[in-house]
């Protein structure tokens, strides 16, 4: 990121931001916008679908899929493709503008089909650490349109109903009833890994006789 600056005459330099520079900015897009006034005005002119909300909720290990849809009518028309920003909120990373992501991190990668409305942020194998507020910023002729998604990690967890310690006790010949409960997470397709180990080891014993696993 550079800006241009000319001083008495002399050739324009080039002067580079630190990263502590983005500090004194409440919004980054102050950098980027000269005019951001009239910018932010634009902006709340928008339309009714500007800064809506999104919760995603995904499995720890799984793949993430942050949606965004634009729709180019009327006024709101794209520029072009590389209008279509994700933005990370905690650090202001720039993730990906247009089809190009501008992150290290490969597990992050924008999904388009040609034609298509939908601006897709997949995060494959999430980790906790990828929690937080994630912003899909188009550019429009009447101003930016933001869409945020809050994007929460859950790690699922298996227990036995009515156990504390994982044991039960019963007398030979009893009936026993073993039920697995798995708290937390939404239903989900597939289950977290190690999870399906647990469920195979419980099977509910009706049969008029207690068997020990």
């Amino acid at each position: 990121m550079h800006f241009s600056a000319e001083n008495k005459g002399q050739s324009c330099r080039s002067v580079y931001t630190k990263r502590r520079d983005l500090q004194k900015y409440s919004d980054w897009r102050q950098l980027w916008y000269p005019n951001f006034e009239d910018f932010s005005r634009a902006e709340a002119m928008a339309g009714a679908e500007n800064n809506t909300i999104t919760n995603v909720t995904v499995q720890l290990g799984a793949t993430a899929y942050l949606h965004c849809h634009v729709r180019s009518t009327g006024d709101r028309a794209l520029a072009g493709a590389e209008q279509v920003s994700w933005v990370r909120r905690r650090d202001w990373h720039i993730l990906s503008s247009g089809l190009f992501t501008y992150t290290n991190d490969e597990r992050f990668q924008i999904l388009h089909a040609e034609g298509s409305d939908d601006w897709t942020l997949q995060i494959k194998f999430v980790q906790k650490r990828d929690n937080g507020t994630y912003e899909c910023q188009v550019s429009t002729n009447a101003g930016l349109i933001s869409h945020f998604v809050n994007l929460q990690i859950v790690v699922p967890e298996a227990t036995i109903q009515g156990t504390r310690s994982g044991e039960h006790h019963v007398d030979v010949g009893s009936v026993i009833d073993l039920v697995c409960v798995i708290e937390k997470p939404e239903p989900l397709p597939g289950a977290a890994p190690g999870l399906i180990e647990k469920i195979e080891k419980i099977k509910r014993y009706q049969t008029g006789f207690c068997s020990l696993l």
